[in-house]
C-alpha cells in the first residue's frame, strides 16, 4: 500500500472540488471517464449520464456549496490508481416546497483513476461511508 499520490492526481481532486463547489456538472463530467460508475452507500449504481443528471438535480436546489477532499493512494497498477478520499461537503439546499436545509457531510470514497492521454480521469467512485448532519438531523450510512 502507498500513501503518497502523484501531484497531478491530487490536482485533479482540487479540480473536482472546485467544479462541485461551483455546481459545474459539465466540468465534473469532463473529469470522469465515459464508462464512469458511481455507487452510493445504499448500493445504488449510476452511469456517467445518470450521475450527471443526479448532480444537476441537486445543483439546481443547492446554495453555497464547498467541497474539500483529502486523498490517500492505496494501490497503483499500470496506468490506474485506487484511492481513499475523504470528501467534506458543506452548504445548503432548498427542496421543492420546503425551507432551506443546511448540511455538513463527510464522505469516504474508494475511487479508481486511470491515466489517459496525459491526464487522470475518474473511472469509478464508491461511497463506502457518509456521516454528517442534514437539516439538524444526523446522517450515518455505510455501504452494505
Amino acid at each position: 500500500m502507498t500513501d503518497a499520490c502523484p501531484s497531478t492526481l491530487v490536482a485533479r481532486y482540487a479540480e473536482y472540488d472546485a467544479a462541485f463547489s461551483t455546481r459545474n456538472a459539465r466540468r465534473l463530467q469532463s473529469i470522469e471517464t465515459s464508462n464512469f460508475k458511481d455507487t452510493d452507500p445504499d448500493g445504488t449504481q449510476r452511469t456517467l449520464t445518470e450521475a450527471t443528471e443526479n448532480q444537476s438535480r441537486f445543483f439546481a436546489m443547492a446554495h453555497r456549496l464547498h467541497l474539500q477532499s483529502s486523498v490517500r493512494c492505496r494501490e497503483r497498477s499500470g496506468n490506474q490508481i485506487s484511492t481513499v478520499a475523504r470528501m467534506s461537503l458543506t452548504g445548503s439546499y432548498t427542496p421543492s416546497k420546503s425551507h432551506e436545509h443546511r448540511f455538513s457531510q463527510v464522505y469516504i470514497n474508494h475511487d479508481l483513476w486511470q491515466h489517459i492521454a496525459g491526464t487522470w480521469r475518474l473511472v469509478s467512485q464508491t461511497t463506502v461511508r457518509l456521516d454528517g448532519v442534514d437539516n439538524g438531523k444526523p446522517v450515518h450510512i455505510k455501504l452494505r
